[in-house]
């Protein structure tokens, strides 16, 4: 089993986006900008390759020698508040 981990915006972000548009980022607009990153992380997760492999499966040779055929599926366990 395989376990992906996020990137989360940099530290930065707030500087960067100071010094491109003169004014602090908002909370909406850092909402925003993480919302893409998860969008663009999962397009490149999700590719044409993949979404074969999870519609038609993979034919695998496993450790008791009987070729099986697998089909990935993603698990997300995804919680912003602590209270939800």
């Amino acid at each position: 089993m395989y376990i992906l981990t996020f990137h989360k915006l940099p530290d930065s972000i707030q500087d960067t986006y100071q010094e491109h548009y003169n004014t602090s980022a908002t909370a909406a607009t850092l909402t925003h900008c993480k919302r893409e990153l998860i969008h663009a992380i999962m397009s490149l997760i999700l590719d044409d390759r993949f979404v074969d492999a999870y519609r038609h499966g993979f034919v695998l040779e496993c450790g008791d020698g009987h070729r099986r055929r697998l089909f990935p599926r993603i698990i997300m366990y995804s919680a912003d508040y602590p209270e939800k």
